[in-house]
């Protein structure tokens, strides 16, 4: 495990401010582990986060003097996923929903509605059925379109 001194990153980071946001507390370094330890006055624990080669992030929970990883339940949009998980891996996404328009035609939208919802894409059920909701309400599409394109995406057979 690699020595990472967060106090001379901060202050190396104050130097390159050119791209942070008003509320980011420090920039992660990309492949390097940042241990985070929780306000806690009776134990000591808190998360290890990397941010990837790949532009993933992987968090660990960690309790102790030793910063040992240990298993914590995982929950993802309240539902909880795994008890015991060790690692958690975020993965980075090419396409966020601000850099699209799902009110205009979209070439990338239209192959995921051809390969259906089954085979995965970049976009989530929801980005689909709001690009079809978007351009029925604006008239690129009629009722009957939206309609067949719904059921294409949902069972493309």
């Amino acid at each position: 495990m690699n020595n990472f001194d967060l106090r001379k990153y901060i202050k190396e980071q104050k130097e390159e401010d050119s791209n942070r946001i008003a509320k980011a507390e420090l920039i992660l370094p990309r492949g390097k582990k940042v241990y985070l330890q929780a306000e806690e006055q009776d134990y000591q624990r808190g998360l290890i986060v990397e941010l990837t080669k790949e532009g993933g992030y992987k968090l660990n929970y960690w309790y102790g003097p030793d910063a040992k990883v240990y298993p914590a339940e995982v929950e993802v949009d309240g539902e909880s996923i795994k008890e015991d998980a060790r690692e958690v891996y975020i993965k980075f996404h090419p396409e966020l929903k601000e850099s699209i328009n799902l009110s205009d035609y979209n070439e990338d939208v239209e192959k995921a509605i051809n390969v259906g919802i089954r085979v995965g894409s970049n976009f989530d059920v929801e980005d689909v059925m709001y690009y079809v909701h978007n351009n029925w309400m604006t008239g690129n599409l009629s009722a009957e379109e939206a309609m067949k394109k719904i059921n294409k995406y949902l069972d493309p057979r």
